[in-house]
């Protein structure tokens, strides 16, 4: 499932994901894929890891826009 969420800078929406993912993570619910910009990308991935723990990686990943159509392409064959 796709969500959007949108909304002014301070407003909690990162805080909120992070949160989000850090109970799927203790829940162990599946994987998780937090996607956001290029230029924000490494900042996420280290605010993810240092709310979730080591187990982080298990069940969370943060893509790019990129990274995440280069990862989708290399599952579905995108380079044969």
């Amino acid at each position: 499932m796709l969500r959007l969420i949108i909304g002014k800078a301070g407003t909690g929406k990162t805080a909120g994901i992070i949160n989000e993912i850090k109970e799927a993570v203790d829940k162990k619910l599946g994987e998780r894929i937090f996607i956001v910009p290029e230029q924000y990308s490494h900042e996420a991935e280290k605010e993810l890891a240092s709310v979730c723990g080591d187990t982080m990686s298990l069940y969370a990943e943060v893509f790019s826009f990129t990274g995440f159509a280069r990862r989708i392409s290399a599952c579905v064959g995108g380079g044969a």
